[in-house]
Order: structure tokens, then sequence, then C-alpha cells
């Protein structure tokens, strides 16, 4: 996801679809997303704003599951 949204792979809507890449990884890992939507929106703009480094993500990604 942080990688989607610091280097643009689409000329707009970086963070959705990083987003769902993210959690469409997770499902595809076997593991049930408990997320709500806010919660990507939050990290997301955390993540743009660079108040959100690799592992601060990553260690955000893994509150998303159970």
């Amino acid at each position: 996801m942080h990688q989607l949204i610091r280097v643009p792979a689409l000329a707009a809507a970086n963070e959705h679809f990083a987003a769902v890449v993210a959690a469409a990884y997770l499902s595809a890992s076997g593991v049930i997303v408990t997320a709500e939507p806010e919660h990507a929106v939050d990290l997301a703009a955390r993540i743009r704003a660079g108040h959100a480094d690799v592992r601060e993500t990553a260690a955000t990604i893994r509150t998303w599951y159970r």
C-alpha cells in the first residue's frame, strides 16, 4: 500500500487502488479483513502526507485482520 501511494501507478486514485490491493492480498492470504473503509482512508492520508513510513504502514495493516 505504501509503495502504491508514494510511487504513482495510476494518473488518479492511487490511494483507492492501493487500499483495494492491500485488502485483496490479505484475503488471498486466507485472513479475514475486519477493517472499516475509514481505516484505509486514514492510513492513505497519512502515507500521502509523509506521516507513515513502510514500517508504520505494515503495523497498521496488521490491525486490519484477525
